[in-house]
């Protein structure tokens, strides 16, 4: 039996995350430099993932540290 291996659309795979998370891949095509630079990528991986968590526990250090001031 021969296996078929699609080649994931890796924009629509980010497009997926983006509304999987929301706070990840803003880019569309073109733009996804910007989401590298600013910290905002996320590929699907158990790496992106641990940055994903990563920034939200830190973002969320921020908040509770800002309303306790």
């Amino acid at each position: 039996m021969a296996v078929v291996q699609r080649q994931l659309d890796s924009h629509a795979y980010a497009h997926y995350l983006h509304h999987k998370y929301f706070e990840v891949n803003y880019g569309g095509d073109g733009l996804i430099p910007l989401d590298k630079w600013f910290g905002y990528w996320h590929d699907g991986t158990k790496e992106g993932e641990a940055l994903m968590q990563a920034r939200f526990e830190a973002k969320k250090a921020r908040m509770n540290a800002k309303s306790n001031t």
